[in-house]
């Protein structure tokens, strides 16, 4: 995200902010529960909720471009070019292909 940083809220709203001028430059809407944890990488930001959802965002343009459905409340993720990871509150860690939207056991991108 380069001069970016990511936060995310219990208001379920994550919000991009420019770490230079130390000011919020997109709110990012959509979670249905409150949100647990945010990844970056590129202009990509993955957050997560107790929603059960992780959605996957365009911090340039504030699209969701991504959905992944789980099985409970997500308390974890990490994203690269290739995977996200995704942590839940039952212990479980699912690992997607966000190419093809496969593997982890639900979701799709």
């Amino acid at each position: 995200c380069g001069g970016r940083a990511v936060t995310g809220s219990y208001d379920r709203t994550v919000v991009v902010w420019d770490r230079a001028r130390a000011q919020w430059m997109h709110v990012l809407k959509g979670h249905g529960g409150q949100v647990s944890c945010v990844a970056a990488h590129g202009r990509h930001v993955a957050s997560g909720a107790r929603d059960k959802a992780v959605y996957i965002w365009d911090a340039t343009t504030e699209a969701r471009v991504g959905v992944y459905n789980t099985s409970d409340a997500v308390t974890a993720v990490a994203i690269n070019d290739r995977h996200l990871y995704v942590g839940q509150r039952n212990g479980k860690v699912e690992v997607w292909d966000r190419r093809g939207g496969s593997g982890g056991g639900g979701g799709g991108g």
